[in-house]
């Protein structure tokens, strides 16, 4: 399977409403929006599904090599190489992710977020 079916197929299993969405996009944004899509379902699966936590840390330390490795030119994950063909493609930058992984991983480590109110 190519990386781009991969991140095809997470995003239709899924079942979200999002999958429908993007098969509205021109051909070239649907592919790049599918592999942000898998990117995301899998890294939000690790803080939902992965119960102890240093394992769950060590899955999103994973993520943050795989994305280095994105934005260096040499992915090897599926969903990876989606990322780094979008990357080049529309100029990705690594900081959005980096902020994902963030969020995942303050809900690993429960951590209360600090509100204004």
């Amino acid at each position: 399977m190519t990386p781009e079916r991969y991140c095809e197929e997470i995003t239709r299993r899924s079942g979200s409403s999002f999958g429908y969405a993007m098969g509205l996009l021109p051909d070239e944004k649907r592919r790049a929006m599918y592999a942000l899509y898998a990117f995301c379902r899998a890294v939000d699966d690790i803080a939902d599904r992965v119960r102890e936590a240093e394992v769950a840390r060590a899955k999103l330390g994973f993520w943050r090599e795989e994305l280095a490795r994105v934005f260096d030119g040499r992915p090897w994950h599926p969903i990876g190489r989606e990322l780094a063909w979008a990357r080049a493609r529309f100029g990705w930058r690594p900081e959005p992710f980096a902020m994902v992984l963030d969020g995942m991983q303050w809900d690993i480590d429960r951590r209360p977020i600090r509100t204004e109110a």
